[in-house]
Parts: structure tokens; C-alpha cells; sequence
């Protein structure tokens, strides 16, 4: 199994409770590349880029629509180019970090700090090989409809708009790297298969990501019988 062609690995990355100490850590990723060819690698021309990755998503992750919360921040966004068996390519590229880091999230954090929401990418194919992706993001100041337990339907469409926004950001900061190159979904079942992102979904069920909690050991009480 293997991606159809090289391309590159984006994260963003944040910390809760400090933007200096983090208590604990969150990240969340997607994959750029050009459907028809593989992406060139220039390692300054990375940090062009995912210097303007990050603003963009410290802008989004600012916006009180994402409901984030004050507790989460951004803390910058990192890229690599990889082959087509996932791996480092050229295999000594170190990862491009940006320069700076954002900020606090919007909202007054209700929920624990392993909630998000997922943003489904959707692609030109309905079903089948690279038809869909899922990146989640957190969701600490979303309160959920008492009678539901979920979320209004206001509060998941207000949350799509700085989402593709970011998103529109992210593919012009792609052609300024490189011509045709783009967010996609990508699959790396048989030779791989690349499609790019046509549109962006969200439901109103809450995720909780557990693997977003493992920094800080659990405080267990015992009462005796």
C-alpha cells in the first residue's frame, strides 16, 4: 500500500490551560498535495508557508464561532513533505515549524478538555477510496441543547464559516508554494488514490478524543464500605 504521490503533512498544535506551560497538548492534521503529480520540496519556501498556515489558524482558532475556549491555545502549526510510503522524504528534512504562536480560543470552556468537533472533508467522489476525511478540532465552550444532548443546529453552522475560511486560506498560501497544489484527502489503499477537497460538513454530536487527556495522570478517591 502506498499515497499516490509525495506530498505534505500539516499539523496544528496547541496546549490547554498556558500558552507557556501547557498542561496538556491537542493536535490535529490534514495533507496538501497536487492530485495529478507530486509536491516539490523547498525547505524555504515550507516556511513561507506554513508561517501563513498559522496565522490563518490562529485567526480561526481566535474566532468565538470555532467556541474553542479561553483555556485552549494555539500553539503553531508544523510541515513536512513525505513519500509515498508515508515517511520523511527527502529522509533528512527536519519538520518546518512556524514562527510565533497564536492564542487563547473564544468562549467560556465548558466541556473537558478532550471535546471536539469533527469537520468531515468531502471530496468529488460519494463513496470509496479518498471520498471523505475528518479532522477534529476542539470544542471546549459549546453548550449542548438540554432536550438533545447535542448542539444547536446555529452553533454548527456558525462554526463551518471561520472553518472554511481557513481553509480558502490554506489553499492560496498552497499556490503561492506550488501551482495546483491544494488540501486533499488522501488514501493510501493499493497504488493510493488523491482527490481534493470539494466541501467541508459538520454534524451536531460532540467528539471526545481520550488520547487528548493521557499528559495528566487521573486524582482517584476511594470511599471505603
Amino acid at each position: 500500500m502506498s499515497y499516490a504521490y509525495p506530498h505534505l503533512v500539516v499539523r496544528l498544535n496547541g496546549g490547554f490551560a498556558s500558552a507557556v506551560t501547557p498542561s496538556d497538548k491537542w493536535s490535529t492534521g490534514f495533507r496538501v498535495g497536487i492530485p495529478t503529480q507530486e509536491i516539490r520540496y523547498d525547505e524555504s519556501s515550507l516556511q513561507t508557508f506554513i508561517n501563513a498556515v498559522a496565522a490563518a489558524a490562529g485567526t480561526m482558532h481566535a474566532s468565538n464561532a470555532m467556541a474553542a475556549g479561553t483555556n485552549c491555545y494555539f500553539l503553531g502549526a508544523t510541515v513536512a513533505r513525505v513519500g509515498t510510503n508515508g515517511k520523511y522524504n527527502p529522509a533528512e528534512q527536519l519538520t518546518t515549524n512556524s514562527i510565533g504562536y497564536g492564542g487563547a480560543g473564544g468562549g467560556a470552556p465548558t466541556q473537558p478538555w478532550n471535546t471536539a468537533l469533527s469537520f468531515g472533508l468531502r471530496t468529488a467522489s460519494p463513496r470509496g477510496h479518498a471520498s471523505n476525511g475528518r479532522l477534529y478540532y476542539p470544542m471546549l465552550a459549546a453548550p449542548v441543547v438540554s432536550s438533545t444532548g447535542r448542539l444547536a443546529a446555529g452553533t454548527v453552522g456558525s462554526r463551518l464559516t471561520p472553518f472554511k475560511t481557513f481553509l480558502n486560506a490554506v489553499n492560496t498560501a498552497c499556490s503561492v508554494y506550488e501551482l495546483g497544489s491544494m488540501v486533499c484527502v488522501m488514501s493510501n489503499v493499493g497504488m493510493g488514490t488523491t482527490r481534493p477537497v470539494t466541501a467541508i460538513r459538520s454534524d451536531d454530536r460532540l467528539d471526545s478524543i481520550e488520547r487528548r487527556e493521557n499528559a495528566l495522570p487521573p486524582n482517584y478517591q476511594t470511599v471505603a464500605i
